[in-house]
């Protein structure tokens, strides 16, 4: 993000995404052979401010419409179709989060208000309620752009006192969870 930026019009951010274009034709080829979409390309969509577009000001970002979040993978998809589906992907996220228990924002942004969040909702995984909080395990499928998240929504079946199971989403901190690189994709 631009430093100290805190607003931007719609139209401004459409137009940082329209020049990114010609950078993304030329990294594509690059995002395709390693599966994933190039740090540079992350770090650009980093300063330009793209991941904040859904992001609620009181966390840093600028609160605008889904509207302008579809512009703006629309416009990258002119350049680097993957890329595009990775801004996707991890920007509305930031949306998400801001549904969840506000202690969840603050967890994730308390300290770092730019760090990006992946997701595999399918609820493969298990958590019981432990003291302090959760412990879950398991082995979730694909999740775009992961690689260059810090957090991570997973969806995970609840085990609740009886025995009752119950699909939840759960929120972490990546570095408890592994990345295994076992399909084509971004």
């Amino acid at each position: 993000m631009h430093p100290l930026e805190t607003s931007i019009t719609p139209d401004a951010i459409v137009e940082r995404a329209r020049a990114l274009v010609p950078i993304l034709q030329e990294r594509e080829a690059q995002a395709i052979t390693n599966r994933q979409v190039p740090a540079e390309t992350i770090a650009a969509f980093q300063e330009a401010g793209f991941f904040k577009i859904l992001q609620p000001k009181r966390y840093g970002g600028y609160e605008m419409s889904p509207a302008v979040y579809c512009e703006v993978a629309k416009t990258l998809a002119e350049g680097c179709m993957g890329s595009a589906w990775v801004y996707g992907v991890v920007a509305v996220h930031n949306w998400q989060l801001a549904l969840f228990d506000p202690q969840a924002a603050e967890d994730v942004w308390g300290q770092d208000q730019s760090v990006l969040i992946s997701s595999s909702y399918m609820p493969t995984g298990q958590a019981r309620k432990v003291d302090g909080g959760y412990r879950f395990s398991g082995r979730w499928a694909f999740s775009s752009g992961s690689a260059h998240c810090s957090w991570v929504i997973l969806g995970a079946n609840m085990v609740a006192e009886g025995g009752m199971v119950k699909p939840n989403p759960i929120i972490s901190c990546c570095r408890a969870a592994t990345i295994l690189s076992s399909i084509p994709g971004m």
